[in-house]
């Protein structure tokens, strides 16, 4: 089998936790890698749950879309910051996941 495919969420409010977060978790080709969000007690309360260290929980999506060992991007925020969160996860050679409302 192939290396899987290392995910940062970038929100971890309710469309990561009711929507993305379990079928992503489950996928066989998926690891969830990274959280983040402006609140980084959210992210950091469901870091366990993905067997993530609090290093790899960030505040700001420019810290989590720059590691280099992340491969996908979920964007989980409200719809105005997709673009700009997009444009830089793709800029930095990632592969984005954005769905539009």
């Amino acid at each position: 089998m192939a290396r899987k495919l290392r995910l940062a969420a970038v929100g971890t409010g309710g469309i990561w936790r009711w929507g993305h977060s379990q079928p992503l978790s489950q996928h066989p080709e998926v690891e969830i890698a990274a959280l983040c969000d402006i609140i980084p007690d959210k992210a950091l309360a469901l870091a366990p749950d993905y067997g993530l260290k609090p290093e790899r929980v960030f505040k700001d999506y420019r810290d989590a879309v720059a590691l280099a060992d992340i491969d996908l991007v979920d964007i989980c925020t409200p719809n105005l910051f997709h673009s700009e969160i997009a444009i830089a996860a793709l800029r930095a050679g990632k592969h984005v996941f954005c769905e539009k409302p």
